[in-house]
């Protein structure tokens, strides 16, 4: 397929999505002139030519390409816009760099909490299989807690626990992960040094 013709794997595709650089599915992975054209050819491919299009075009004007798509397109009145990466927002900005401050400020941390709790379920998780000798029962992982280079996730099998491990994010959107430690989560309250006193409604 046309759009294969860079041989994107599994996990560029995926990386490539969480980027914007592609559709949600993996699909039409563009980030160079080469990928625009070979986006192009594979249109009438698409599962959903509509969406396909919008986002050809969208990755086109992300990078200063909209010269090469096909005339019959009429683009023309998009041309001066520049749309959200991310597929589910309807956002469209002047410039390039105000949609990529918004990006950042909007969409960038659910991105990276995806990328993250996706690595966590792929290296401490486990999927059930009933059938092998002895069973395996499933062991499912979720993000209790997150910071730019740490997260605390909850494992569940016949009990749970709470873990911490530090992490990095490459330039491939590949996890790191440090060594993980068991924690316990602690809730204390506090009175507070000269605090004043909440005065109640005079109806009540």
């Amino acid at each position: 397929m046309a759009d294969d013709a860079r041989d994107f794997n599994t996990q560029q595709r995926k990386a490539a999505a969480s980027a914007g650089a592609a559709l949600p599915d993996g699909s039409f992975p563009i980030k160079n002139r080469q990928d625009l054209k070979n986006a192009i050819q594979a249109l009438g491919r698409a599962k959903d030519s509509g969406r396909a299009k919008k986002h050809i075009i969208k990755r086109a004007r992300a990078l200063g390409l909209v010269a090469l798509l096909p005339e019959s397109w009429d683009v023309s009145e998009h041309i001066h816009t520049v749309a959200c990466r991310d597929d589910a927002c309807a956002r469209e900005f002047l410039t390039e760099q105000a949609m990529l401050e918004h990006a950042e400020a909007v969409h960038t941390f659910n991105d990276q909490r995806q990328i993250v709790q996706d690595a966590l379920r792929e290296t401490y998780g486990q999927k059930s299989n009933y059938s092998a000798s002895p069973s395996q029962p499933g062991v499912y992982v979720w993000i209790r807690d997150q910071a730019d280079d740490w997260v605390v996730f909850e494992r569940e099998t016949s009990g749970s626990d709470l873990w911490k491990v530090g992490y990095v994010i490459d330039p491939s959107n590949n996890v790191i992960f440090g060594e993980a430690v068991q924690v316990v989560q602690r809730t204390v309250f506090e009175p507070v040094k000269d605090g004043g006193k909440l005065e109640k409604n005079a109806a009540a």
